[in-house]
C-alpha cells in the first residue's frame, strides 16, 4: 500500500505539454543572446540529456544564464496558450483529492503561467504552490513545502521529468518519481534509479491510489 500522503508535481512536461513552446522559445534566446540552435533533428537527442548537460552543449556562458532564464520564462508565461495539459490530469488531480491526498506544483515557471494553463477548476485541487523555484535550487522549494505541511519525508512524492526533479528530490531526501512523457527521455531518468517509473497518467493513479487518507 502506497504511504506517500503529499505529492509535490513538477509542471513542464509533467503536467503541461509545453515542450514544443519550450524548443521554440529556446531558439529565440539562442538568437538574441548568440548561442548554439537546438536543430530539429537534435531535439529528441536532448531528451537524452540532463540541464546541464544541455547548457554546456548549447554553449550558453554562465554569465548569460540570469537573462537566459528570465527571457524563457517570461515568454513562455506570455504564450501559455500554446500549452495544454497531457490528458487525463484533471482527472488525476481530483482523484488524488478525493483520497485525500495533498497536492502541490513546485516549478521554475511563474505561478501567473501554472494558473492559467491549470484553469480555475484545477487550480482549486492544489493545496500549495511554488513557483518561479531556481531551475537548479528546486530543492529549498520543496524543503519549503514540508515545512508547511509537516509532512514526514518518508510520505512525499516528488513527481518530475528531468534529472534536475530527481537531484533535487535526492537533496531534499524525500522520494522520487518520473514520468515518461516529459523533456528527458524515461531512459535516462531510470538510469538514476528513482523511487517510482510511471509509464503514463493511469499508472500513477494505480501507485497513489491506495495512499492513507490525512
Amino acid at each position: 500500500m502506497s504511504n506517500y500522503k503529499l505529492v509535490m508535481f513538477d509542471f513542464d512536461g509533467t503536467l503541461a505539454d509545453s515542450y514544443p513552446l519550450f524548443i521554440k522559445t529556446l531558439n529565440n534566446a539562442a538568437d538574441k543572446y548568440k548561442f548554439k540552435h537546438a536543430r530539429k533533428k537534435e531535439e529528441n537527442d536532448l531528451k537524452h540529456y540532463s540541464a546541464r548537460e544541455i547548457i554546456k552543449l548549447l554553449e550558453i556562458s554562465k554569465w548569460k544564464m540570469p537573462f537566459f532564464i528570465k527571457y524563457i520564462r517570461n515568454n513562455m508565461t506570455e504564450k501559455f496558450d500554446q500549452v495544454v495539459l497531457f490528458e487525463g490530469v484533471g482527472s488525476l488531480l481530483q482523484d488524488l483529492k478525493h483520497q485525500g491526498v495533498k497536492v502541490a506544483i513546485v516549478s521554475t515557471s511563474s505561478y501567473e503561467y501554472v494558473v492559467n494553463i491549470l484553469g480555475e477548476e484545477n487550480t482549486a485541487l492544489i493545496d500549495h504552490f511554488e513557483c518561479s523555484a531556481s531551475p537548479f535550487g528546486k530543492s529549498k522549494n520543496i524543503k519549503k513545502t514540508l515545512k508547511k505541511f509537516s509532512q514526514l519525508k518518508q510520505e512525499c512524492l516528488l513527481i518530475g521529468d528531468e534529472i534536475r526533479d530527481i537531484d533535487a528530490a535526492r537533496k531534499a531526501s524525500i522520494p522520487i518519481g518520473v514520468v515518461s512523457w516529459g523533456y528527458t527521455h524515461i531512459d535516462a531518468l531510470n538510469n538514476h534509479k528513482p523511487d517510482e517509473s510511471f509509464l503514463h497518467l493511469e499508472h500513477i493513479k494505480s501507485v497513489l491510489g491506495s495512499s492513507s487518507r490525512l
